[in-house]
């Protein structure tokens, strides 16, 4: 007979190892991705644009009316102190990086004075704490 039952068990297993291995993979890299939000952002930002958003991860796209993007920015203050460079009319507009910039330059400026959610003892894990990550 042509039939080999050790063979088989034995091509059997590793068809069904290969795929759980690969959906164990596949899984926990999409999920590690899932939870690395903005490496680049320090961590004081990032948990400053979960606070000021109130999301997490924070929401760049943001509009709660005269305020907007993850910081916050208020409409007027966006206008004076973006730079030329970045051509988004409004700070929701913005990319995460252009947002960025145009805190570090109010930061620069006024220290942490423009935001409420830098201010205050229940918002010491904004400055201090780890990163609030979803």
């Amino acid at each position: 007979m042509f039939f080999n039952k050790k063979i088989f068990s034995k091509f059997l297993f590793l068809i069904v190892f290969i795929l759980i291995l690969f959906v164990f993979l596949v899984g926990r890299s999409s999920a590690a991705q899932e939870k690395i939000y903005y490496p680049w952002l320090p961590n004081k930002w990032y948990n400053l644009g979960v606070c000021e958003s109130n999301s997490n991860p924070p929401n760049w796209k943001h509009d709660g009316g005269d305020f907007e993007g993850a910081f916050g920015f208020h409409t007027g203050t966006w206008t004076d102190y973006k730079p030329n460079w970045i051509k988004a009319k409004r700070a929701k507009y913005a990319t995460p990086r252009q947002q960025y910039a145009v805190a570090l330059i109010l930061y620069k400026k006024y220290g942490h004075s423009p935001w409420g959610c830098f201010k205050g003892r229940d918002h010491w894990w904004v400055r201090y704490g780890p990163r609030v990550e979803a």
